[in-house]
């Protein structure tokens, strides 16, 4: 039997990097960590279903599985015994932005529920968000279909108008960014059968950086009205190609400033 478990840990032995410690943790019968010696480690595994103790949680949130186990195997003591992650269903990608991991079996419950929470709310506004795209009408649909056709997801409408919208200024996050790390935005408008993009400009990438940018400009197809960044095209096919165009002359703006100052 001794010989059986001499074995079992020599296998289980994890190789150690010069001054990392490798402990063994076991749980006891209320679910407490408790660190143990090799010899030990190797009788409670073979004593228990530890693949089904190890587990704290788990949970189906729409296409999405949640697991929160404890880690039945030796690790260095930096390393928290008990941790959570998620996965899409039906082809198991691993969502890593829902990895978290925890000291204790109470912290490990109570985020394993937090977990499936924050994913109930997410699905939920996607389907809000789905919702609102199919009912978009006037400017913010048309920049929406635009943005699809022609854009990565990355480009972002935001419609302040609400589901109804038949008109007004439609606002475009792009994926561009300012000097200052900001991302470039836009404003859509239509009216008279005109699409009107303008370059939203802040006090990072203000009017005193538009001095000079006229040889940009012209490369770019803008327009510098009001101090502002300006496109007009006539059909909607060419938004998308005009809000980058525009989103380029604003990061440019940008740099201006930050050269100047």
């Amino acid at each position: 039997m001794l010989d059986r478990i001499r074995g079992m840990v020599q296998r289980l032995e994890l190789p150690q990097e010069e001054q990392e410690e490798v402990i063994y943790r076991i749980l006891d019968d209320d679910g407490k960590v408790i660190e143990v010696s090799p010899a030990q480690y190797g009788i409670w595994r073979m004593q228990h279903n530890v693949a089904q103790l190890a587990v704290v949680g788990q949970s189906t949130v729409g296409n999405i599985v949640v697991k929160t186990t404890f880690s039945i195997m030796p690790e260095n003591r930096s390393y928290k015994p008990f941790g959570t992650h998620a996965y899409e269903l039906p082809d198991f990608d691993p969502l890593n932005e829902y990895s978290a991991r925890y000291d204790t079996r109470e912290e490990a419950e109570q985020g394993h529920r937090s977990t499936q929470e924050r994913i109930r709310r997410e699905l939920a506004r996607a389907i809000l968000f789905d919702e609102k795209v199919e009912a978009m009408s006037g400017t913010a649909g048309q920049v929406r279909l635009a943005i699809t056709v022609d854009l990565p997801a990355m480009f972002e409408v935001d419609f302040p108008q609400g589901v109804e919208d038949t008109g007004g200024d439609v606002i475009v996050t792009t994926p561009m960014l300012c000097a200052d790390g900001s991302p470039v935005a836009l404003t859509v408008s239509h009216s008279g059968g005109v699409y009107l993009l303008t370059g939203v400009l802040t006090a990072a990438n203000g009017p005193q950086g538009l001095e000079g940018l006229d040889p940009v400009c012209r490369l770019l197809g803008l327009t510098i009205e009001s101090e502002k960044l300006v496109v007009r095209v006539a059909d909607v096919s060419q938004l998308g190609d005009a809000m980058v165009r525009l989103a380029q002359g604003v990061a440019c703006v940008s740099m201006a400033n930050l050269l100047q100052g």
